[in-house]
């Protein structure tokens, strides 16, 4: 596969995609979490279809507006999601494998339409021809591949996972632990897509690292790292509750450890000039976030435990509160990918002996 020598240059076009494909993911979050507060998740009762059709749009009245106008949404993110990768594959001089990542997509997407709709054994077939895809594609990696390459082929895979999740959530009744499953990789794909905005960057690709010394103990990368493992238990626990597979209490415990590994984060990171906006951001969110989370326990535990139907002020305090999380949780991935930049690993100093002269003396050096 033909690759260029050259780390790939700044293409504006390429990052205004990535933009708007980070900017309606987080849209895409939204929707999904009013389909959640609103009870509409089985609002349309099928799938892939909607009301027996693929493409006509049914009434949108009711919860059917929440949960068709999400799927819709999740369509047009899939769609940006793979002309931003194609883009991203040809001019990095990988038009084969764009190829068969288009082919990949288009066979798991027939994969899902006829695994529900039949026959099975189409649906065998074309499972068969994107294994072999996926397959082709794993034979053509090359270490060379830039990041950008990496991130787009995740966010092919990463967003057919969620779609098929999604799936598998209505056609099961919404089991709690396939949408909390599809609830964490939807932010997950949030933030792949925030990265791969990052990395089409002109400020990523044109400046050169800092190389701050990362002295701490312990480290900034570790830090970030952990941040991001501690956020993701807090969503999942988070996205347990709201879907009535497990209690609040243990969201509520985490939510302690959760806050001090943040801070501890966020303060290291306004220590380092590199770093320090996005410390800010990071510790400026986590306060928004304890104030919905408790604006969120008030609304839908405490005041309106007992409604009939989802109250405003419960749907707009947990929406608030599931979008800031997922915020946080692509904030966490930033810092851990610009501490990786602009941060010197500490290399300790060690003691050496004296040399010594050809006459066995010492030679102070």
């Amino acid at each position: 596969m033909p690759l260029s020598a050259s780390p790939q240059a700044y293409r504006a076009g390429q990052h205004r995609l990535a933009l708007a494909l980070a900017s309606g993911t987080f849209l895409l979050v939204v929707f999904g979490a009013l389909v959640t507060s609103n009870g509409a998740g089985l609002a349309v009762p099928d799938w892939p279809t909607s009301f027996g059709s693929l493409y006509k749009i049914p009434p949108m009245v009711a919860g059917i507006k929440y949960e068709h106008g999400h799927r819709m949404w999740a369509e047009f993110m899939g769609l940006l999601t793979v002309l931003l990768a194609l883009r991203i594959l040809i001019v990095s001089g990988l038009g084969r494998v764009a190829a068969l990542a288009v082919s990949a997509v288009a066979c798991i997407l027939a994969v899902m339409v006829f695994a529900v709709r039949g026959p099975i054994a189409v649906a065998a077939i074309f499972g068969a021809a994107a294994l072999g895809c996926i397959v082709f594609i794993a034979r053509a990696y090359h270490p060379s591949w830039t990041t950008q390459i990496k991130l787009s082929l995740a966010a092919l895979a990463t967003v057919l996972l969620q779609g098929a999740l999604g799936g598998i959530t209505v056609l099961n009744f919404l089991p709690w632990a396939v949408s909390t499953a599809h609830a964490a990789v939807g932010q997950t794909f949030l933030s792949i897509t925030v990265l791969m905005a990052l990395f089409t960057s002109r400020t990523w690709i044109e400046t050169a690292p800092a190389d701050h010394s990362d002295s701490g103990a312990p480290t900034m990368r570790f830090l970030s790292v952990l941040a991001i493992v501690a956020v993701y238990i807090q969503l999942i626990l988070g996205a347990a509750f709201r879907h009535s597979g497990m209690k609040l209490l243990p969201h509520l415990i985490s939510a302690v450890f959760v806050t001090i590994i943040l801070l501890w984060t966020g303060f290291r990171a306004i220590t380092i000039p590199a770093l320090r906006r996005l410390g800010m951001v990071l510790i400026s969110g986590l306060v928004a976030q304890l104030m919905l989370g408790f604006a969120a326990y008030l609304t839908r535990v405490r005041w309106g435990a007992e409604a009939v139907q989802p109250e405003l002020s419960m749907v707009i305090s947990t929406v608030a509160h599931v979008a800031t999380g997922a915020f946080l949780l692509a904030i966490c991935f930033l810092l851990a990918v610009q501490a990786s930049k602009h941060l010197l690993k500490a290399v300790p100093v060690k003691a050496t002996a004296p040399a010594e002269s050809h006459s066995g003396q010492a030679v102070t050096v």
